[in-house]
């Protein structure tokens, strides 16, 4: 994507290490292991977000 075309330029892109697409806390990362995490998100992205939001609005 070219985010450099939109008018919004309040962007970040950051990569998580261990956390699968979903934002959980993983082993592998492999849609076979959604049936065994009960995590919903993992903390560590939620503070990012919180943190995220506070700086940018």
């Amino acid at each position: 994507m070219n985010f450099r075309k939109g008018e919004n330029t309040n962007i970040e892109t950051k990569e998580f290490e261990g956390l699968n697409h979903l934002f959980q806390e993983s082993e592998t990362g492999d849609s076979t292991e959604y049936g065994i995490i009960e995590q919903t998100m993992s903390p560590q992205v939620l503070e990012y977000i919180k943190g995220w939001l506070k700086r940018t609005l």
